[in-house]
């Protein structure tokens, strides 16, 4: 974004850079040696021969927003792109969130967001505190805790309710289990009892006269 006559225009500019890396060298002509003793290496960024070949190196883009506080430069810049169209679809996504009012120069996840915001709500009752605690800790940080609030998309929402269906279905479904195996043993357990003696009056079995080994048994 420049500046026109004090009116801010979005004017990103892109540029192709790659990780390849040429030896350091010194005043004396030599290649700098490190402490390992091998030659100490240096980005060569823009200035890659090889960016002329069409598949080498990615697309950086770079722009600034209206000034800060202050009047602060904000500086926008991101990278890693394979084309340069990419890059411009995501410049322009960038623009439009930042005037949407989303702080795109902010490194910050959306689990310290979480943990900030719940810090922050001092007044809160026990109850509620103890109930957005529990979906903070059970939902939102494992799922969303890892992504940059500036990256946050409705795509990310989607994926973690079809991650909570899908846990509850899997619960539902080992309760269900649990419940047909609880039958199956109970089941078991009446046949036995039926079998044993223990249906007859007063609750005990029945016992033999006579124990093996010709001990008579106790009546």
């Amino acid at each position: 974004m420049t500046a026109t006559k004090g009116i801010y225009v979005f004017d990103p500019s892109y540029t192709r850079r790659c990780a390849c890396q040429e030896p350091v060298i010194g005043e004396d002509g030599a290649p700098k040696i490190g402490a390992n003793g091998k030659p100490r290496m240096r980005k060569i960024g823009v200035t890659c021969p090889k960016l002329e070949e069409k598949d080498h190196g990615t697309w950086y883009l770079y722009f600034e927003l209206e000034a800060g506080e202050g009047g602060h430069r904000q500086r926008v810049r991101r990278g890693g792109f394979a084309k340069k169209d990419d890059a411009k679809k995501k410049a322009k996504e960038l623009y439009d969130a930042a005037t949407a009012g989303t702080d795109v120069l902010s490194d910050e996840t959306c689990g310290a967001f979480f943990l900030r915001w719940i810090k922050g709500k001092k007044s809160l009752a026990r109850s509620t505190r103890h109930g957005y605690e529990e979906h903070l800790n059970n939902y939102l940080i494992p799922h969303l805790g890892h992504i940059k609030r500036r990256d946050l998309k409705v795509r990310h929402l989607d994926l973690m309710y079809d991650a909570i269906e899908r846990n509850n279905e899997e619960r539902i479904l080992h309760q269900l289990r649990v419940n047909e195996l609880q039958e199956a043993r109970d089941e078991a357990h009446r046949a036995w009892v039926k079998t044993s003696g223990y249906a007859k009056e007063g609750g005990t079995p029945s016992v033999p006269a006579s124990l093996p080994g010709g001990h008579p048994g106790s009546t």
